[in-house]
């Protein structure tokens, strides 16, 4: 068996790698660290490349690809420290694609595909006491 990467994985690799060593350099991951913010235009110009729906269902307006191609875009994001927003819109995708509503995909999914809408994460917080019992 051929556990190593297609020749389309690959490409989409080394378009990452080559994309993001260009544009997410050490100055500018340091420019938004110190700044807490993202990197608006990196993340505008992966939304062209459609890189936030690779996972995320055609039917959703994504690309239709699956999880090895979104862990090789993850990876290559983690790589580079890219500040944009990808890896909460990546999982809140997932959730919604493989735990959501017919109403939910539809309503969430296109937005994430396209970026227009970026998922969050955080601890969740309740102002009721917690049971045990």
């Amino acid at each position: 068996m051929d556990f190593g990467f297609t020749d389309d994985q690959r490409d989409i690799q080394r378009t990452a790698r080559d994309l993001l060593g260009e544009r997410s350099t050490f100055a500018k991951v340091r420019e938004h660290a110190e700044a807490r913010t993202t990197d608006q235009a990196l993340w505008r110009e992966l939304c062209e490349l459609g890189w936030p729906g690779i996972a995320i269902s055609e039917a959703h307006g994504g690309q239709g690809l699956g999880t090895i191609e979104l862990s090789i875009l993850c990876e290559e994001l983690g790589r580079s420290l890219a500040p944009v927003p990808f890896l909460a819109s990546a999982i809140a995708a997932c959730v919604i694609e493989h735990a959501g509503s017919a109403e939910q995909r539809e309503r969430w999914l296109p937005g994430l595909a396209s970026g227009e809408s970026i998922g969050a994460g955080g601890p969740a917080r309740s102002t009721a006491p917690r049971s045990w019992s």
